[in-house]
């Protein structure tokens, strides 16, 4: 008996790649919120020299960050990819 699809390659394409690009920009949007406020506190302070340097370094921080969140996400969808391929999606045993 061939099973029906839920959904076609297209679809699901349509439904995951917004998921993936709101979780990357709610990262960047917390990081810069967290970044404005130690910034504002030195500007605050009168000291801009050090608040170029917390911006700077905090901005290195979230760069790295949403690219390894972008790298893990990019391997969950290749190793996704494989297993659909290889048909493993239709066969599944329950442990009992």
């Amino acid at each position: 008996m061939e099973q029906k699809l839920l959904f076609t390659n297209k679809q699901l394409r349509n439904m995951i790649l917004p998921l993936v690009m709101e979780q990357f920009l709610l990262m960047l949007v917390l990081v810069g919120l967290s970044d404005t406020f130690i910034v504002s506190q030195c500007m605050g302070a009168g000291d801009i020299e050090q608040a170029k340097q917390y911006f700077k370094r905090l901005m290195k921080s979230s760069l790295v960050i949403a690219l390894a969140m972008c790298m893990d996400w990019l391997s969950r969808a290749v190793v996704f990819w494989v297993r659909f391929r290889r048909g493993k999606w239709k066969t599944f045993h329950v442990i009992s």
